[in-house]
């Protein structure tokens, strides 16, 4: 077996211990040590092995993947934490390998296997089973427990396959197709998924595009006071309208933005955009607020506390009447560092809402931990809340929590009327949906406004 290159050549090699690697594989034949200089070495090395194999008939296929959080790995703890990392997630990987398997560095935290097989897709993914399954278990590096899980993706070699190069291509496309296909463990090459991954590169080209040029546009669905039955507020919703392709559906491009980097771009733009359109409304109609949904990726990005303070100063909106609203789900993602945006954002008077919640594992921890102010209760409870007495219950279980807690309820999702007065009969202060009025744009939303329309 081809090894990776020895990365502890910067640092001192950190022994691998491995208790949860299959025993017996790759055990029973010492592997040939490749010496490359740099990743371009075992890249060309790589590529002429899959080449010869081609060349003498024989079938193979080739395994592609990253490291989960490699990027906050070598920000957070430093250079010598990430090779590390990569030293010992190759020590797992050549474990799970036999002798006549060739793996790869490609640089950054990018590996590839190659696998010659007469059967080579089963083999393939009982490969990909075990990588995951070895690099799953918690790294022990600088004093601390990392877990840096991978992305596979498996691409099968054809006769008519002449150039390795493109081959591992799309090993590397399926592994980029595993991320956004739920983020399932491995993902083989298929003409589907190319199909699909050029259409997405497509979006990811455009989307750039599209923020520079203004294309993105906020909708306004309100929120209303379920007591008083008056407007209070707005959340504000991303649309994108393409000058060729018309509304593109939110689902199509915000995971675009949120796995290209330019989320944060894309939410900056919106923000300081709606607090604009607020400002002029408080001016012509009085007390409103806005809510903003706010990835975690954005939260986490350095000097995001700053850019929102500037938007609230220079667009001159009161700092408490912004609500900026984090799914719940993500919350847990990277705890420490996101106490300390929110706390910073409390600091500024902007609230912050839980969004969808009671969706995720985890709801009654993170209000223990996070600095919350409301929770927005997701639709999926308040659907059928008048013919099922289970979702009564539990929409009620939610409403006496926030009540206990001192923080206001937003019921998601209100249809009909008689959803509305089961919320009103629970007391549930605040809610939004169809009922009162879908997303519309910033023309539409004043003139709601004006009517002062009384539910």
């Amino acid at each position: 077996m081809l090894e990776v290159t020895e990365l502890g050549n910067r640092i001192d090699r950190v022994p691998f211990q491995n208790q949860n690697v299959p025993k017996g594989v790759g055990s029973q034949h010492a592997p040939k040590r490749l010496r490359s200089a740099d990743p371009g070495g075992d890249r060309a090395t790589l590529l002429d092995q899959l080449q010869q194999w081609h060349d003498r008939g024989i079938t193979f296929a080739v395994l592609f993947f990253d490291l989960d959080r490699f990027k906050e790995i070598k920000y957070g703890l430093g250079e010598n934490a990430a090779t590390c990392l990569l030293e010992m997630a190759a020590d797992r990987v050549r474990h799970c390998l036999q002798a006549e398997d060739v793996l790869a560095w490609l640089g950054a935290d990018e590996f590839a296997v190659g696998l010659p097989r007469h059967q080579p897709q089963g083999a393939a993914v009982c490969a990909a089973e075990r990588i995951r399954g070895a690099l799953s278990q918690p790294f022990r590096i600088a004093g601390q427990e990392i877990r840096a899980r991978a992305r596979i993706g498996i691409a099968l070699n054809a006769p008519e396959d002449r150039d390795p190069a493109a081959l591992l291509d799309r090993a590397s496309m399926a592994a980029y197709g595993a991320s956004f296909d739920g983020n399932i463990p491995y993902r083989m090459f298929d003409r589907e998924l190319r199909d699909r991954t050029t259409a997405r590169f497509e979006i990811e080209t455009e989307l750039r595009q599209a923020i520079v040029r203004d294309e993105l546009q906020a909708y306004y669905q309100p929120i209303v006071n379920l007591q008083t039955g008056a407007i209070v507020g707005f959340e504000a919703l991303t649309r994108w309208i393409h000058p060729q392709r018309g509304a593109v559906p939110p689902d199509e491009f915000v995971s675009v933005a949120e796995s290209t980097g330019s989320i944060a771009a894309l939410e900056m733009q919106m923000l300081r955009q709606t607090c604009q359109q607020l400002r002029s409304w408080q001016q012509q109609f009085g007390d409103l607020s806005l809510s903003v949904n706010i990835s975690v990726q954005h939260l986490c990005c350095p000097g995001m506390v700053d850019g929102i303070a500037r938007i609230v100063t220079e667009t001159g909106i009161a700092p408490g009447s912004l609500k900026l609203e984090i799914t719940e789900g993500l919350l847990m993602e990277d705890a420490p560092t996101l106490v300390a945006v929110l706390e910073g954002l409390r600091s500024l008077g902007i609230q912050l809402y839980a969004d969808d919640f009671g969706t995720g594992y985890s709801s009654l921890g993170y209000l223990r931990r996070f600095p919350i102010d409301a929770i927005k209760i997701d639709r999926s409870f308040i659907n059928g809340i008048a013919e099922r007495a289970r979702y009564g219950a539990l929409v009620r279980s939610i409403l006496t929590l926030a009540a206990n807690l001192g923080m206001p309820a937003i019921a998601e999702g209100i249809e009909t009327a008689a959803e509305l007065e089961r919320l009103r009969s629970w007391g549930c202060p605040y809610g939004q949906g169809y009922l009162f009025s879908r997303p519309v744009d910033r023309m539409a939303a004043t003139d709601l406004l004006q009517q002062a329309p009384r539910w």
